[in-house]
C-alpha cells in the first residue's frame, strides 16, 4: 500500500469514526444511563468492525487503525459540547474531562487490539495456492 493510499485509507477511517459518535450523539437522548448504553451497544461495536476490516485490508502496523478510527472523536466531543451534536454520553453538566480521556483511552485501545485481530487474520489466512493444495 502506498503513502498516499495509506493517508487516504486514515482519512476515510477517521471519518467513520466521527460519523459513528456524531450519529451517536443524535440518536442518544440527554440521559447519562441511556447515552452510555446506545454508544456501548451500538456504536462501539461498529467502531470495532471498521477499526478490524481496517487491519485486514492493510496489516502493515495495525495499531494506526484503532487510532484513527478513535482519533476524531475527542475534537469531535470537545467541539460538539457547544452545540447540539455533542453526544451527552459521559459528562452531563460537569466537567468530566478526565473521566472522558480514561474512556477514550480504554476504547482506543479495544480497537487496537480489534485492528491488530484483523491483521493477524490476514497474515494467518491461507492463500489460494494453499487452498488448492489442501483440496
Amino acid at each position: 500500500m502506498s503513502a498516499i493510499h495509506a493517508v487516504t485509507h486514515s482519512l476515510v477511517v477517521g471519518t467513520i469514526g466521527a460519523g459513528v459518535w456524531v450519529a451517536t450523539g443524535l440518536i442518544s437522548s440527554d440521559s447519562r444511563p441511556e447515552g452510555v448504553y446506545v454508544y456501548l451497544n451500538g456504536a462501539l461495536p461498529v467502531l470495532l468492525a471498521v477499526s478490524a476490516w481496517a487491519g485486514w485490508r492493510d496489516a502493515r502496523r495495525p495499531w494506526r487503525w484503532g487510532v484513527s478510527v478513535m482519533c476524531p472523536i475527542p475534537f469531535i466531543h470537545w467541539i460538539g459540547s457547544m452545540g447540539p451534536i455533542a453526544p451527552k454520553i459521559f459528562t452531563t453538566g460537569h466537567g468530566g474531562y478526565p473521566g472522558d480521556l480514561v474512556s477514550f483511552t480504554l476504547f482506543t485501545i479495544a480497537c487496537v487490539i480489534a485492528s491488530s485481530a484483523g491483521a493477524w487474520l490476514r497474515t494467518t489466512s491461507p492463500t489460494p495456492e494453499g487452498v488448492e493444495r489442501c483440496g
